[in-house]
């Protein structure tokens, strides 16, 4: 340290010109795997399915059990097929009406099928369908939201 020069932290790097060419083709060689690679997944997603991770405990025990100690660690995922007929019993993702997130739940009736709600019978009016969670005491679904749009 002559002169009261302070060495640069990046004295390291800057001194070896192989580690910063080193380091420009390690980037190189990821945004061309991102390039390749991005715009495939983002079609896939766009046209076909994508994973969804479910938050929260209105499938259980369906999906997030809460049973053991390493189950509340971790969330379950969903593979979402976009362009799939839909049948009574299906898990489903939708918006939810209230906040415009996007919640998992189970159809339970489609269109023009008649649904129990609590002791009130009526009829899914056309369009909508009607979802309900697993678990009824921790969802809010359509017995406090009515029918969503399908």
């Amino acid at each position: 340290l002559k002169g009261g020069l302070v060495p640069s932290p990046w004295a390291w790097c800057l001194g070896r010109p192989e580690s910063v060419a080193m380091a420009a083709s390690k980037w190189r060689g990821f945004a061309r795997a991102a390039w390749v690679t991005v715009p495939p997944l983002i079609f896939i997603k766009d046209r076909w399915m994508w994973v969804y991770c479910v938050d929260g405990r209105s499938m259980s025990p369906t999906l997030n059990p809460q049973d053991r100690f390493i189950d509340r660690w971790f969330r379950d995922c969903v593979l979402v097929s976009k362009n799939a007929e839909f049948r009574n019993g299906d898990i489903v993702v939708l918006r939810d009406p209230d906040t415009n997130s996007s919640i998992v739940k189970r159809l339970v009736a489609q269109q023009n099928e008649v649904v129990n709600n609590g002791g009130t019978i009526s009829v899914v009016p056309s369009g909508h369908c009607w979802v309900e969670g697993d678990n009824p005491g921790r969802s809010v679904d359509s017995r406090h939201f009515g029918p969503v749009p399908m």
